[in-house]
């Protein structure tokens, strides 16, 4: 499931091509497209009908911590819950993440000028207003499993699942918690939950996860380093 992603059409991007499309000099091209000014959105109000789950990576922003956080979201999302991905960055920083623009863009995500996904809220462009006044709010952590200090300003209480591959500090105990230090990648555990839910995984989404986990492992190396894929 790592190796590839599948469209439900029946389309499959090859290992090869996602190892090739995560090149250092095929970033270095996207950076350059970006346009220089950041382009802020506004996004519409929280949905009161329903619950609003966050789901963030850690505060690095590296693209295993934007992806997972975003795959994650979209595998949230239900008549009952409006799952948010959110970044710890502000949205000109994204212009930063190379192998971020490209896979985003690759991966056929609805972007803006920037090239930063539409689609996820970053931290300039939150209502911090707004979601404090979400009584049922809850917080994802995936890629981490500590809040960082602005974060538990908003969400203390309030950690409602964590999936990573870091060392466990022990943290938030009551929440459900998916840590396995033996996978490459926080994308692996997201994946592995699309997989046990038996969803069908978009072309976007495919191709986001399985790019993660291909640079996170080192392209399945021969060696074994960077923890297992799958």
């Amino acid at each position: 499931a790592a190796a590839s992603a599948a469209s439900p059409g029946g389309a499959c991007v090859s290992r090869r091509a996602l190892a090739g499309a995560s090149s250092a000099c095929a970033a270095a091209r996207v950076v350059a497209m970006a346009a220089t000014g950041s382009t802020s959105i506004r996004h519409p109000p929280f949905d009161g009908a329903k619950r609003q789950v966050f789901v963030i990576g850690n505060d690095a922003a590296d693209v295993d911590s934007l992806v997972s956080a975003y795959a994650m979201a979209s595998l949230l999302e239900s008549a009952e819950v409006q799952a948010i991905a959110l970044a710890q960055i502000t949205r000109e920083e994204f212009r930063l993440r190379g192998d971020g623009l490209l896979l985003f863009r690759q991966a056929g995500s609805q972007v803006v000028a920037d090239g930063s996904p539409s689609d996820m809220r970053f931290w300039d462009e939150v209502d911090w207003d707004a979601v404090r006044g979400l009584d049922k709010r809850s917080l994802v952590l995936t890629d981490h499993n500590k809040m960082a200090g602005k974060v538990c300003e908003i969400f203390d209480g309030r950690v409602e699942w964590i999936l990573d591959h870091h060392s466990d500090t022990g943290s938030y105990p009551e929440a459900r918690r998916d840590l396995d230090e033996s996978v490459g990648s926080a994308c692996t555990l997201v994946a592995e939950h699309f997989l046990a839910k038996s969803e069908t995984l978009l072309k976007e989404v495919g191709l986001l996860l399985a790019g993660v986990i291909l640079l996170d492992c080192r392209n399945f190396g021969a060696s074994g380093e960077g923890g297992r894929g799958v």
